[in-house]
């Protein structure tokens, strides 16, 4: 068989992509300060001694309908990849999305590195059409800082 070309065949994966509900949360009523929200909050990192980051999406009214827990990482940092922040929202049809991390160390003084994220979240976010509402950072007891109030946003 001179001069056929035998063809190379490649495949590709077909795959499903789902969320699925772990389970669910009570809260009491729409995120509309920060307070409310890092109240909220504050259950994913009871007794947390490494900083993990936490996403919420919310819906048009503010309305939380799904968290995340997107990212485990050290005792004084955490890998926050774009992908997986918005890979939430997106599979949740949100409109806007809060952001939480801890800092272990009980320090509320927002990094260097956390107010880089905090920009990149934003702009990532205003070309997804999916806007950050807030990125907090929790403390021990209740206390939090307001990436938003302190005018990262």
């Amino acid at each position: 068989m001179q001069g056929m070309e035998q063809k190379e065949w490649n495949y590709i994966s077909v795959i499903k992509t789902e969320m699925i509900k772990e389970k669910e949360m009570i809260y009491n009523g729409r995120f509309t300060d920060p307070e409310a929200a890092a109240a909220f909050a504050g259950h994913f990192f009871k007794n947390a001694t490494r900083e993990m980051l936490v996403v919420v999406s919310l819906d048009a009214k503010k309305t939380p309908i799904a968290a995340e827990v997107v990212s485990v990482g050290l005792l004084s940092s955490c890998m926050v990849g774009m992908p997986e922040v918005f890979r939430h929202a997106i599979l949740a049809c949100a409109e806007a999305l809060l952001c939480f991390h801890n800092h272990p160390s009980s320090s509320l003084t927002p990094s260097a590195e956390d107010i880089r994220v905090t920009k990149r979240l934003k702009e990532a976010g205003e070309l997804l059409g999916i806007r950050l509402l807030d990125h907090i950072i929790l403390g021990d007891g209740g206390a939090y800082v307001s990436l938003q109030r302190e005018g990262y946003l």
